[in-house]
């Protein structure tokens, strides 16, 4: 006789989703992003990936680009509240987004 070790295969619970993904969410919701923006934005970051060899998607998703829409930053500080921008997306794209909204 010799002992055998098994695995007892466990059932992963689903988790919610975190408050700022929620909150996000329900900004979206309240709030229509400006189409002329919007379009803007889809333009620069077509431009953007085109350069650097990379999906557009890399570069910023659409519910990203529609809550700059919205929300139009005017500054870095307001740009890092958004979901979906982070510190290296903010030193890498920052100054260009704020520039583009202020211009349009």
């Amino acid at each position: 006789e010799q002992k055998v070790a098994m695995r007892r295969v466990v059932e992963r619970v689903k988790e919610k989703l975190p408050r700022k993904k929620a909150a996000a969410r329900s900004y979206e919701a309240t709030h229509e992003p400006n189409s002329s923006h919007m379009a803007l934005l889809k333009d620069w970051r077509l431009q953007e990936a085109n350069t650097q060899g990379v999906p557009a998607y890399v570069i910023f998703h659409d519910a990203t680009l529609a809550e700059i829409a919205a929300r139009q930053p005017t500054s870095l500080e307001e740009l890092a509240e958004i979901p979906g921008i982070g510190k290296r997306k903010l030193e890498r794209y920052g100054e260009a987004l704020i520039e583009l909204m202020s211009n349009s």
